[in-house]
């Protein structure tokens, strides 16, 4: 068994280590028109020089594209813009055109330009700005709050809404910038101004990635139009995800350990996880739906765990198992691509917990199923701890 398990796991390395080593490092490893896969789900471009202009992923933004940004203001930083483009972006072209030099058939459907010192009195302040069809639209400037600081390392989310789009920064709701124009034409995105960018990563936001084909058809040209019939409503990036019953409910940024009771947990549901895994991490990420209640019964603690999940970033393994009455089954460790959660990167995790199983996807894509040894009528708590940090976790009960 043992033999068995270690020619899995070089298997799984070894196949992580090809993936890995298609990913670009830097701009100067390939041009800044390519260094986007515009075919892969789950983008990501690593210590970019700026400026930098990024291929949005497929061709355009879409409903539920989520990039994330991961960056440090410079000692002596002023400012940074972010600018989503419909054209190329001219710097791209040489001859020292910069992206100010914005053209009529080159719309800019969101610039978002923090300032330090930059408002009125020398306040910092974040402009957020528009260029529709040959002019700059009415400035948006927002001096509360200003979450950016010289010196000092940020995570930025930007996420595109029916409504708008919607920046999360450090893992809190920040900013809203209503469309004016069509986001559905912007194709690049361009960085440039006092940073230092550790990485760029473009995902699709999970909520979007469970909708099905007939919600998606039913969407309108108009990006203005709300789509809260089809998709839901709207939600702060990593805020509480609004519900109309108690089907649902949602936790904003826990802490690890992270513990939830709740005897829905019985029930058949989904749990979404969004987080990312630490560039250094030390230790296994765990997640555990348990049975805590006979734990409080018995001087030996949780003796019964249904689903334990063991996600061991260090082997590029997923490892699953089942504890019951304080003893552990077979592991299993099959998974149905290639192992996804890197280090350093953000992630979605879904897990759908069923009668008979329990399935997980990660960023989209199916990873495993884990067929029941214990009554999953039993569960009624989610552990979470290790190596991770998390930014929300939503229940959703059938």
């Amino acid at each position: 068994m043992d033999k068995f398990v270690n020619e899995v796991l070089f298997f799984a390395k070894d196949l992580r280590n090809k993936v890995l080593s298609t990913i670009p490092l830097t701009m100067s490893s390939r041009s800044p028109h390519n260094i986007i896969d515009p075919t892969s789900f789950s983008s990501v471009v690593r210590n970019p020089s700026l400026p930098v202009c990024c291929s949005i992923p497929n061709g355009s933004l879409e409903l539920g594209t989520l990039i994330s940004i991961y960056a440090t203001i410079t000692s002596n930083g002023r400012k940074f813009r972010v600018d989503f483009f419909e054209g190329k972006c001219p710097h791209i072209h040489g001859d020292g055109v910069r992206c100010d030099a914005v053209s009529d058939d080159n719309n800019i459907a969101f610039h978002f330009n923090p300032r330090i010192g930059g408002g009125a009195e020398g306040r910092d302040v974040v402009v957020m700005n528009s260029f529709c069809n040959g002019q700059w639209g009415s400035e948006e400037r927002f001096p509360e709050s200003f979450p950016f600081q010289a010196d000092a390392p940020f995570r930025m989310m930007i996420l595109v809404e029916s409504d708008g789009f919607k920046v999360a920064v450090d893992g809190r709701h920040s900013y809203e910038f209503k469309h004016r124009c069509d986001f559905r034409d912007i194709a690049r995105m361009h960085i440039e101004g006092d940073l230092i960018l550790d990485l760029i990563e473009f995902r699709k936001e999970l909520r979007y990635l469970a909708r099905t084909e007939s919600t998606s058809s039913s969407l309108t040209a108009d990006s203005t139009t709300s789509t809260e019939e089809a998709t839901g409503p709207t939600a702060p990036i990593g805020g509480d995800i609004p519900s109309s019953n108690e089907q649902s409910k949602s936790v904003t940024s826990p802490t690890i350990p992270y513990m939830e009771f709740d005897p829905n947990l019985s029930r058949p549901c989904d749990i979404y996880i969004a987080g990312m895994l630490p560039a250094n991490i030390r230790d296994n990420f765990t997640i555990n739906l348990a049975n805590s209640v006979e734990a409080e019964q018995s001087d030996a603690g949780i003796v019964n765990i249904p689903v334990h999940i063991s996600i061991r970033a260090d082997i590029q393994a997923i490892v699953r198992n089942t504890m019951t009455n304080g003893v552990w089954g077979e592991e299993e460790l099959y998974l149905e691509g290639p192992f996804q959660l890197i280090p350093g990167t953000h992630f979605d995790l879904m897990i759908s917990n069923r009668e008979d199983k329990v399935v997980m996807a990660i960023n989209g894509q199916p990873a495993f199923e884990y067929k029941h040894r214990h009554d999953p009528k039993t569960i009624d708590s989610l552990q979470i701890k290790g190596g991770v940090v998390l930014v929300s976790i939503r229940y959703e009960f059938k």
